[in-house]
C-alpha cells in the first residue's frame, strides 16, 4: 500500500478553531480526524471523528492522523489533548488502542468514555 499524505484545513467557528486532517493516497481520501480548539486561549484540544476506510486499516493511517493532530496541538501550546467516544457504539479494542498511543483514562458516564494525553511542549 502506498503511504498516505496528510493534508489539513481550518474552519473558524464562533468560539473555536476546527481542524480537519485528511489522509490522502493518490486522489482518494482514505482517513480523517478532526480537532476542535476552544477555551479562552484556544488551547483546549478535543480529537474526534477518527475514521479510516476499511480496506486501508492496519497500515498505520489512524496512528499517523492522531500523531499529526497531537503534534499540531502541542505546537499551539496545548498541554494535553482529549477524546471521547460513545462506549456503547465502539468495539472493546479501541480503549487499548488509544492507550498504546499514550492516552489515559479520564472518566466515563453510562454513555461515553473520555481519555486524555499529555503533550510534550
Amino acid at each position: 500500500m502506498n503511504e498516505a499524505a496528510i493534508y489539513q484545513f481550518t474552519t473558524k467557528w464562533d468560539s473555536s478553531d476546527h481542524i480537519t486532517y485528511m489522509a490522502v493516497r493518490g486522489v482518494e481520501c482514505v482517513g480523517t480526524c478532526m480537532v476542535d480548539y476552544c477555551g479562552d486561549m484556544k488551547t483546549d484540544a478535543l480529537l474526534w471523528n477518527l475514521q479510516v476506510a476499511n480496506e486501508c486499516r492496519q497500515h498505520g493511517i489512524a496512528r499517523m492522523l492522531v500523531a499529526k493532530a497531537c503534534e499540531d496541538a502541542a505546537a499551539r501550546g496545548c498541554e494535553e489533548i482529549a477524546l471521547e467516544w460513545g462506549a456503547m457504539d465502539s468495539d472493546g479494542w479501541i480503549f487499548d488502542w488509544y492507550k498504546r498511543l499514550g492516552f489515559k483514562f479520564d472518566c466515563h458516564t453510562h454513555r461515553s468514555v473520555r481519555m486524555k494525553k499529555k503533550l510534550k511542549q
